[in-house]
Order: structure tokens, then C-alpha cells, then sequence
């Protein structure tokens, strides 16, 4: 998985700065292990509209909660429920712990929603998966900002 998102950044010409780590499997964790890597580390929920199946993927900050009946509320869902294992492997081709913003690069996850907290889109630097929790990838607002477009079909800032 790795060197398949590092390979899709280099065709696209996506500066990162790559972290190897001990695997982390919640934000607690990547919080001990990471904090020397600079930027906004962010946390990733696979999402699912309760009535219409719908999917998402929700990108924000490591430290912050999320609430999902007000990120419903904010973008016009009726209930969220977290993407079974099965579903996040057929269509993002991760394990639970992995999802990160760079499993959208696949045809698969061509129709999920990106829901990106505010904080996280504006921040000078971010950090995520490579779509395997055993590094962390480095990047600036502006290169996140162009992979974003190049993948999302869309894109909420919530």
C-alpha cells in the first residue's frame, strides 16, 4: 500500500516528507509516537449515511472529538454510522487503523464524499497515513491542497 501511495505522489509530483514509526492504531498512540513530526495530524472516520448508504470519508484533527450528529446536521445527513471493516477494505482497500485521506486515490473510492474539518484544510502542514499506520506523510497546505483536487470528486470543509 505504501509504496503504492508513494509512487501515485511521485507520478503526481507531490512533495511529502515521509516518517517511518512503530504501526499506531488510535490517535492516542500517534500522539506519543508522532510528536516530533511537525504539522496537524489528523484522524480519518469511514462514514455511512444511515438511510441513503452513502459514503464519506471524515479527515480531522488528532486531538479534536468528532461529533457526528453535528457533522450530520452540518451536512444535511440524517445519521452516520461508521463503514463496516468489509466495506472500508472493498472500497478503500485499507484495514481499520490505516484510512487516511490517500485512500481516496483509488477508482473504488471514486463516489465517497470528502468531509475535511476547516482546521485541518488551512493548516500550514499536515500529517497522515500513507494507507498503512507505520509512517506518517509530511506535506504543505499547497501540495495537500493539489492532490486533493486531483482525486475528490468531492470536497466538503466542514
Amino acid at each position: 500500500m505504501k509504496e503504492e501511495v508513494e509512487q501515485y505522489l511521485r507520478e503526481h509530483n507531490i512533495h511529502y516528507v515521509n516518517h517511518e514509526h512503530e504501526p499506531v492504531f488510535t490517535s492516542q498512540i500517534a500522539e506519543k509516537v508522532c510528536k516530533d513530526i511537525p504539522g496537524v495530524h489528523c484522524k480519518n472516520l469511514f462514514l455511512k449515511a444511515k438511510k441513503t448508504g452513502k459514503l464519506y470519508l471524515y479527515t480531522l484533527p488528532s486531538t479534536q472529538r468528532a461529533d457526528l450528529k453535528a457533522l450530520a446536521k452540518k451536512v444535511g445527513v440524517k445519521h452516520f454510522s461508521l463503514g463496516s471493516a468489509e466495506l472500508l477494505r472493498q472500497i478503500l482497500h485499507v484495514e481499520p487503523g490505516s484510512v487516511s485521506p490517500l485512500t481516496l486515490i483509488y477508482e473504488s473510492a471514486k463516489d465517497v464524499v470528502f468531509l475535511i474539518d476547516k482546521q485541518v484544510w488551512e493548516a500550514d502542514i499536515v500529517g497522515f497515513h500513507p494507507n498503512e499506520n507505520t509512517a506518517t506523510l509530511e506535506m504543505t497546505r499547497e501540495e495537500f491542497h493539489k492532490l486533493v483536487e486531483m482525486f475528490c470528486q468531492e470536497t466538503v470543509i466542514v
